[in-house]
């Protein structure tokens, strides 16, 4: 007795290639400036700081204070009173960092990756509408040719404008991911 298994092919709706390049080089930026800032830390105050997502650069820097000076810090200050007891120039690595703020919002841990930008069938009903869609395409088309095309193709899109769209070329039709996915 043999068993078959059914294979089926990821079928890509959409890739959003100027998002994913967006979002690539937004990540990188940031990671360059907090390798800078680390180094201005690192050559400033001779300090390694960790920078986190969860907490505030200040408490970053605070904290790495905290560590460095760990063993002479016998009254337990926090890192902000030690820099300010021990009278620390923190301005060049405050100087570096101000532009760090515009990328909050991008996480430093987690490299945008093309599946995070790409539109995919993903189950039997999607699967169902996309053949509608295909189904559709075909009728179409097979219609343009009959008529020798009398119908532009803007004519099409009004009247099917909630299932397929124009592809990359504009010159055939495809099926529109809203559609697909069942937003419509």
């Amino acid at each position: 007795m043999s068993t078959t298994t059914k294979t089926t092919e990821k079928i890509i709706l959409q890739f959003d290639q100027r998002g994913f390049e967006y979002a690539s080089a937004m990540f990188n930026e940031k990671n360059n400036l907090i390798k800078s800032i680390q180094q201005v830390a690192k050559n400033e105050l001779d300090l390694i700081i960790e920078i986190s997502d969860s907490k505030t650069l200040k408490e970053n820097i605070y904290n790495a204070i905290e560590k460095k000076f760990k063993v002479q810090n016998t009254l337990n200050l926090t890192g902000e009173k030690l820099a300010e007891l021990m009278q620390l120039n923190l301005k060049p690595i405050f100087e570096a960092s101000r532009l760090l703020v515009s990328y909050d919002e991008i996480d430093k841990n987690t490299t945008p990756t093309k599946e995070m930008f790409t539109i995919s069938v993903e189950n039997e009903k999607e699967t169902e509408r996309y053949n509608h869609a295909l189904k559709l395409i075909e009728t179409i088309n097979k219609t343009r040719s009959l008529t020798n095309e009398l119908l532009a193709l803007n004519m099409y899109l009004i009247v099917f404008k909630s299932v397929i769209r124009l592809d990359s070329t504009g010159n055939n039709f495809e099926p529109l991911p809203m559609f697909v996915k069942g937003i419509f």
